[in-house]
């Protein structure tokens, strides 16, 4: 179908310039929905895993250079959908809409970008920064598999995160969790706006800017909030 397009606009006489800011546009625009709809939510990609080596491989800002390509031409001039109208017979973060309690949220287990004042990740890479951990904001106290069954692949059974001999909470160690929330008027700022919302807290903000990664084990990275029930967030977002 592109490539059909494409031949339509060159025989049709567009300039060769036209065609590949066209092209740019599609690829920045499958990004958003192939990535920040899937491949983020159930935490198998690369980037969650990768720490930057001593010769520059697998520099987060490099290879993550096309989210800030979409936040500054796309998510600031543009709605960005969240998620399919048809895809709701379950709270489901590919499809917003089908969040019953118009909220939701990210967590992240570790920082692994130095240099940008969030987190304790530190160069050299190879030596300070493996392991690492993003600015403490949430205590993770309970997860119920069952409610992220699609992205941790259990069917049931839960994890508690507590020592309950001597009921001391906080031992799941530094967790960075970010919300965010919207009305029921699907023409109010908030409601429009949930998928550019949803593309700076999981991709923009937290990933390229402060270089969190990764999901607590057994929990989706981003979920509906009635789908993620471990967390105690301290901080939401709200279009105003």
């Amino acid at each position: 179908m592109i490539r059909h397009i494409i031949m339509v606009m060159l025989v049709s006489g567009f300039s060769v310039v036209m065609v590949q800011v066209l092209v740019q546009y599609i690829n920045l625009h499958l990004m958003i929905t192939s990535y920040t709809d899937h491949i983020l939510c159930t935490h198998i990609i690369e980037w969650n895993y990768e720490i930057e080596t001593a010769s520059g491989q697998d520099r987060l800002k490099t290879d993550a250079a096309r989210v800030d390509d979409v936040y500054y031409y796309e998510a600031q001039r543009m709605v960005i959908a969240s998620g399919d109208p048809g895809d709701s017979d379950r709270p489901d973060f590919d499809n917003l809409d089908s969040c019953q309690n118009n909220a939701a949220f990210c967590c992240f287990a570790q920082d692994r970008q130095a240099g940008d004042n969030n987190g304790n990740c530190n160069t050299p890479y190879e030596n300070n920064c493996i392991d690492k951990n993003p600015a403490d904001n949430s205590n993770i106290c309970y997860i119920d598999h069952a409610r992220s069954s699609d992205a941790n692949h259990v069917h049931d059974g839960f994890t508690i995160y507590g020592d309950l001999k001597s009921g001391n909470e906080a031992i799941e160690g530094s967790i960075h969790c970010h919300g965010w929330t919207w009305g029921e008027d699907p023409l109010h700022p908030d409601n429009i706006y949930k998928g550019n919302l949803k593309y700076f807290v999981s991709m923009y903000d937290h990933l390229t800017q402060r270089g969190y990664a990764r999901n607590i084990p057994g929990s989706p990275m981003c979920d509906c909030a009635e789908n993620v029930s471990e967390c105690f967030c301290v901080l939401y977002l709200y279009v105003d």
